[in-house]
Formats: C-alpha cells, structure tokens, sequence
C-alpha cells in the first residue's frame, strides 16, 4: 500500500501491468475488479490488474504447434525465425504467493514428473505444497538466440530460491550475449528413479517482476521483453489425491506415494510410477479436472519444440 501510494496500478511496485488492490474492497479503482488470482484476502496486494488477463484462444483444427509455422507445401516446420509462441506452464507451489522471478516451470508432464519424484512422498508434503497453478505463458525469445542457435529456446537454467545454480559463475554471462531468453529442457523418462512421463519438459523463465528482465506485459522479443505468465487456473493437490483432510491423512502414518513399495498408502493416485499407461492417464485426469473446473479456458494449447 504504502510504495503504491494507494490502490490502483503500480508498475514500480508491483511489476509491468500488475496492481495495488484487496480483495472485496468496493473503493479500490477499475483495474482492481474481476482479478483471477487473490494471494491473500487480509491486506492490499500485488496482483494482475483487470484488463491484463485474457482466455487465450483455442487453436484451430490443423494449426501448427507454437514455434512452427506451414511452410509452402501446407505442412508445420519450425519457424525461420525467433517466434511468438502461447503454451500452459504448472507451478507447484504452497499456499502462499509463488514467485515468478528467476523461476522454473514444467509443462504437465514435467510438473507430475517433479511431484512424483519430490514432493509427494512425504508427509507432510515437501515444501508444505498443496497446489498446482497453471499459467497461459507466452514467449518470444530474441533474434540475437536465433542467428546464433537456429532455436526458439535457450538451454535450461537450473534456478535455486531465484539464483542461478548451473554453475559458479552464474548466468548473467549467457544473458548478457543473447538477453534475458527463456530455457528449456526435455526430460528423460529413463531414469528409473523417475516417472515415465512422456515429452516432459521443464522451463527457465529468468528476471520477472520489472519488465526489465524477461517479463513484460507485452513479449516482443527484445533483450529485456521476452515472456510473460498469466494465472490460468489451479488445482488442489487434495483434490488431484482424493485427500479429504490432510492433517489426519499424515496422522494415521498415511503416505501419497512410497517409493519403496511403488505405492501410496491411503490413496492410488501416484501407484505404479515407472507404468506408462498409468502415467498418462494421471497427465489425462488433471487436464479433465481444469476443463471441468475453468470451462471457458482451452483444455489445451500445444506444446513448443524443445530441442535441449
């Protein structure tokens, strides 16, 4: 409240389109009414202002997958040049407000690939994490990463409470080159230690919060303007589980999965980890869970070529 002068938009605070405002409060202004996404109840916030949150379209029948495009014959080749693309990226997050600075994200079956494997075999839960947030994310990474690459997407960078962990030196180097470009990296599902997802993928989405550094309201491409991440929706993980109450879940000695066993005990939902049947059936049932939940969003907007 106080860096925000009041109520209403507050780039300088909040970030690039973001605004100052609480929720139920009628005298807070326009850009203040109808936000998807509350992280507290109790206090004025930082949250998407009003007008900055859209329902992206569904693709149409026959498009190509974002960073391609139909070359001469009719038939989807990867884009000859740095490309606007729109895809769903997850967040496993506790209840409090999740950071978008310096952060990795997954696509679907990189986020369940993440819980099976870190998080749901505790109870409780590593990270005290109980949902997961979708996200429509859009990306346009810049030309200085194509000339150079011939690629829509940087290599994976490995971020640990928002710092560059790939190596000593950091990252800023490789930004420095190219900018603040996002990364990925598709995953192995070989790994016996790991669920058989398949095509999972995870992303590196650096800077955030100043449209300074990789997120704007509007990615066009440039060194410091090349992705942004619109709360699309969440799940609990409750709901995913079939947990009723999860406190008397941990109290009767009850786990989600135990690795030993390839097991939950209590519930079925993360049994048979290395079964890739079962796996995408698990990928299937969230995906019905956010189309019963969030109708009017798309259940699905392609996934990009990750070539790391």
């Amino acid at each position: 409240w106080t860096p925000c002068k009041g109520a209403g938009f507050c780039d300088s605070w909040c970030g690039q389109g973001n605004a100052c405002c609480r929720f139920g409060n009628a005298d807070d202004p326009q850009e203040c009414k109808s936000v998807a996404f509350w992280p507290t109840h109790d206090t004025h916030t930082c949250v998407k202002a009003h007008g900055h949150l859209g329902v992206p379209a569904a693709p149409e029948p026959g498009s190509c997958r974002p960073g391609e495009d139909k070359d001469a014959a009719g038939k989807c080749a990867p884009a000859s040049s740095s490309t606007l693309m729109t895809f769903y990226l997850y967040q496993a997050a506790p209840d409090e407000y999740p950071s978008l600075q310096n952060v990795n994200l997954f696509n679907l079956q990189g986020a369940l690939m993440y819980l099976h494997r870190r998080v749901v075999t505790a109870c409780p839960r590593v990270g005290d994490t109980t949902r997961l947030i979708r996200y429509v994310v859009t990306v346009r990474n810049t030309n200085e990463l194509f000339t150079s690459t011939g690629r829509q997407f940087a290599p994976y960078v490995m971020f640990d409470q928002g710092m560059c962990s790939n190596s000593s030196a950091g990252c800023q180097g490789d930004y420095d080159k190219y900018g603040y470009v996002v990364g990925c990296q598709k995953a192995s599902n070989d790994d016996p230690a790991y669920g058989n997802y398949e095509d999972a993928v995870f992303y590196s989405l650096p800077g955030g919060g100043d449209g300074e550094r990789g997120e704007c309201l509007t990615p066009v491409g440039t060194r410091g303007c090349t992705w942004k991440a619109e709360y699309a929706g969440e799940l609990r993980l409750d709901e995913i589980t079939g947990i009723v109450d999860d406190a008397s879940f941990c109290k009767r000695g009850s786990v989600e999965y135990n690795e030993t066993l390839d097991r939950g005990s209590g519930v079925q939902f993360w049994d048979s980890r290395r079964n890739a049947t079962a796996c995408s059936r698990r990928v299937r049932y969230i995906k019905e869970l956010f189309s019963n939940r969030y109708p009017y969003y798309p259940s699905d907007l392609g996934q990009p070529l990750c070539s790391h």
